[in-house]
């Protein structure tokens, strides 16, 4: 049976922002010195913890009062930065969506309401 090999990035590199050669990963992919060198792991954590603590009562009642109350409970929100990074260089300003390998993603006011609990 043959060896499967992962395709290393993107097909089509018009849907990243980045200038071609710029890329993070480029190294990775074209440099016979990363190629040839074993795949290591390394344990670090990428993500970051927002969490502002309780809020004042007022500033609840305030939320509450206008219907915003979805935001009171948020909470505490994990941030990947991996992942934001990646959606950042497949977003394209001029259609406002995220270009991806099976098409256009786009952020509706009907997501934000599903998401967060806001009245729209």
């Amino acid at each position: 049976m043959a060896e499967r090999v992962a395709h290393p990035g993107p097909r089509d590199r018009s849907v990243l922002v980045m200038i071609p050669g710029e890329h993070r990963a480029d190294r990775v992919w074209h440099e016979s010195a990363f190629r040839d060198d074993k795949l290591r792991c390394h344990h670090y954590s990428s993500c970051a913890y927002v969490d502002d603590g309780p809020r004042h009562p007022g500033v609840v009642r305030l939320l509450r009062a206008s219907g915003f109350h979805g935001v009171e409970r948020i909470g505490q929100v994990q941030l990947d930065w991996s992942l934001l990074t990646a959606l950042v260089e497949r977003w394209r300003p001029e259609v406002h969506a995220f270009h991806l390998p099976f098409g256009e993603v786009g952020l509706t006011l009907q997501d934000v309401q599903v998401l967060l609990g806001l009245p729209i």
